[in-house]
């Protein structure tokens, strides 16, 4: 049966410094060997390319009767499989210092981690402020202008409490809502982007001891 290996979270695996040598792995095996990120959609695209030629190339179908029995009668030896996947990956030395070590020194220190923390948290909402809150003036003006120019206009027919109603009403409560989207697609923004660096999961930690008190975790917080 025609296969290929994914390794996932190819991402994490940079971050740690191991090396991949996908040519080589590939060989070993005997099946084509591909590194992907499912979280971000890295290669994977070149991976389902190589399935569909895979499926477009093969003359016959094939059927799997009985897997288990299959892969006792043709298993191969944990210790082969090891050596085999073991030849194209270069595992890195056990007292690298990566730049994440070195921030998480800094980050989780004991004394200065929760001050950090704490500061980190002032600057963003600072910046979430001063950045969010001037953007919703065009917002502002974008609804002030279209009430002037199609609202009114296109309810000209209707009597004046019901026009009235329309506008101060539900155009108000959504005029009211629609200023407060680029507040929040802004926050949201820079919270994803706290999540993806790593920061909030020590942020989590740095918190716990605090939030156990209160009967929660630190991802309460």
């Amino acid at each position: 049966m025609p296969c290929l290996v994914a390794l996932n979270i190819a991402d994490d695996v940079k971050r740690f410094g191991v090396k991949i040598n996908t040519a080589e792995l590939s060989e070993n095996p005997g099946m084509p060997v591909y590194t992907i990120s499912a979280k971000y959609g890295s290669d994977c695209g070149i991976a389902i390319d190589e399935i569909w030629k895979t499926v477009n190339e093969l003359d016959q179908s094939y059927k799997v009767v009985d897997l288990v029995q299959d892969c006792k009668s043709n298993r191969i030896s944990e210790t082969d499989l090891k050596n085999a996947m073991g030849q194209g990956i270069t595992m890195p030395p056990s007292n690298l210092v990566t730049f994440t070590n070195r921030m998480d020194l800094v980050l989780l220190h004991p004394f200065f981690g929760l001050p950090i923390f704490f500061l980190s948290m002032l600057l963003l909402f600072l910046l979430i402020w001063n950045v969010g809150m001037p953007a919703q003036e065009p917002v502002e003006e974008f609804t002030n202008w279209l009430v002037e120019a199609a609202l009114k206009p296109g309810l000209a027919f209707l009597p004046e409490r019901v026009k009235n109603f329309i506008i101060k009403g539900p155009y108000t409560g959504f005029v009211s809502l629609l200023g407060f989207v680029p507040l929040v697609a802004f926050f949201f923004g820079l919270m994803t982007a706290l999540e993806n660096s790593g920061y909030l999961s020590r942020a989590a930690y740095l918190m716990d001891n605090i939030m156990r008190k209160a009967g929660l975790d630190g991802r309460g917080f």
